[in-house]
Formats: C-alpha cells, sequence, structure tokens
C-alpha cells in the first residue's frame, strides 16, 4: 500500500516537472507573454520544490562521500593501533629478555661453575609434561642430568640430550627429583616435583629441626649437581604416611613463565 503512494507521488512529480519545463520554454519563446505573470506563480513552487529536491540529492551525496571517506580513516587508525600494539608487546618481551640474560649474566660471574648459556626454544604443549628444549646440545659439552639454572635459582634438570638441543625437566614436573637440604639446619631429604603445586621435600629427618619459612638448596649428594644451587623456601609441613619421617611443600624460587634464558652447569671450574 505504501509502495503504491510512493509510485503515485513520483508520477505526480514528474507530470509536474514536465509541465514547468514546458513553461519554461514557452515563456522563452514569447508564446506566454500574456499570461507569464501568472504562470510564474503556478509554476514557482514546483520550481522551488524541484531546486530543494537537487539540494538534498547533492546534500546526501556528500554524505555518502563523506561516509566513505570514514570508513577509510577508520580502517588507516584500526591498522595503527595493531602496530602500536605489536610494538608494544615486543618491547615488553625485549625488556623481560634484558632482565633475564642480566641476571643469568650476574650468576655466571658471581660463581666458579662452569657454565653453558643457553635460550629456551620450545615448551612442551601437555599440561602434565613440564619440559623445555633449550638450543644447546651435546657439542655445547652438556650431558644428561646436569642443573638447568634460571636467574640463579634451580630451574630444572637435563633430561635428554642431542647434538644441537636439550630437553629440560622442570622442578614442577613429577618426574623432576634431586637431593635438597634444609640450609638453616641441614636436614637432608629427595625433592620431587609437583604439578600445580610445585615441590615436595621428602624422608626428612624427624630429628631435625624443620619450619616453615627454611631454605631448601641442594645437597652435595649429586654427582652431577653442584651443592647449595637456590630451590625454593618450606611452607608446610607434616608427617608421612609411614610415621618415620618429615614431608615439607616446597615453593620454588624461579618463575617458570619468564624462563627464556637459563644457565646449564657443566661442573667446577
Amino acid at each position: 500500500m505504501l509502495q503504491q503512494k510512493s509510485l503515485k507521488f513520483v508520477k505526480y512529480f514528474f507530470v509536474l516537472f514536465l509541465v514547468s519545463i514546458l513553461i519554461f520554454i514557452f515563456s522563452f519563446l514569447g508564446y506566454l507573454s500574456p499570461v507569464e505573470g501568472v504562470l510564474s506563480k503556478i509554476s514557482t513552487p514546483f520550481v522551488s520544490v524541484f531546486n530543494n529536491a537537487s539540494l538534498k540529492l547533492k546534500d546526501i551525496g556528500s554524505s555518502i562521500a563523506e561516509l566513505g571517506s570514514l570508513q577509510k580513516e577508520n580502517k588507516e587508525l584500526k591498522k595503527k593501533v595493531e602496530e602500536l600494539t605489536f610494538e608494544v608487546s615486543r618491547l615488553s618481551e625485549l625488556k623481560i629478555e634484558n632482565e633475564s640474560l642480566k641476571k643469568q649474566l650476574g650468576f655466571i660471574n658471581s660463581t666458579n661453575f662452569q657454565t653453558v648459556a643457553a635460550r629456551v626454544i620450545a615448551k612442551e604443549p601437555s599440561n602434565f609434561l613440564k619440559i623445555i628444549v633449550i638450543d644447546k646440545g651435546s657439542k655445547d659439552g652438556i650431558k644428561k642430568n646436569l642443573a638447568v639454572v634460571s636467574g640463579g635459582f634451580l630451574l630444572g634438570r637435563i633430561q635428554e640430550v642431542n647434538s644441537d638441543t636439550s630437553k629440560v625437566v622442570l622442578l614442577m614436573d613429577s618426574n623432576f627429583q634431586i637431593s635438597g637440604m634444609v640450609q638453616e639446619s641441614s636436614a637432608l631429604g629427595l625433592v620431587k616435583g609437583q604439578i600445580g603445586s610445585g615441590a615436595v621435600m621428602e624422608e626428612i629427618s624427624k630429628e631435625k629441626l624443620v619450619k616453615n619459612g627454611d631454605t631448601v638448596v641442594t645437597s652435595n649428594l649429586e654427582n652431577e649437581v653442584p651443592e647449595n644451587l637456590l630451590i625454593g623456601k618450606i611452607t608446610d609441613i607434616s608427617v608421612e604416611s609411614n610415621g618415620l619421617f618429615l614431608k615439607a611443600s616446597v615453593l620454588p624460587f624461579v618463575n617458570f613463565d619468564e624462563a627464556r634464558n637459563v644457565v646449564v652447569i657443566l661442573g667446577v671450574k
């Protein structure tokens, strides 16, 4: 119904437009001089309507052109935002890596260990296996079970060695274990990885005084690992199910998420 009304309106407008044009032509030729004044009054509203319609069409055209320009500008701004976001992310990553390298360099310079600096090139995607791959292997003197340090703290041990790369089992992996010692009391125990809860120290003698906040380090019972490497702090102590030993939860010092550059300890110089 509405469409029919619109169609009628267009037809009437077109007829009036043609009449106005004819009047203008006849007037120009002088045929309508006697009634020119009357016809002028009649045609003026229609000419005015036509002029207004033309102006509105012009405004619509300008708006469409402006909209296209705004859309193009919007796309360019989005692209710039994406580029800036990427740059900020890259700079943030470089800052973290720079700080990591400084820590590794500080550790190397402050110890008498023979070391190899390495870069993390891959991570095990599994939620159960906490393993990373580094870009150094047997040709760099790396062997199985050597200690891997990040930021001066124990990160894990070499699990598998290839010519150019090595796999490192992390401290929080359930397959990780190392002989540890409570620094304050010299109590010995076995440090094991615990997925989701850091690590635990088992088989601690009940005769030793162990308390929350004590520091756990590597002991002198490991052939491939030097003693006194920092592991973590004790956060909870309990008696093992057999009743013969103590068991302690250990919160690792190392930040696993920031481990991008590491140091493999080959031995003492």
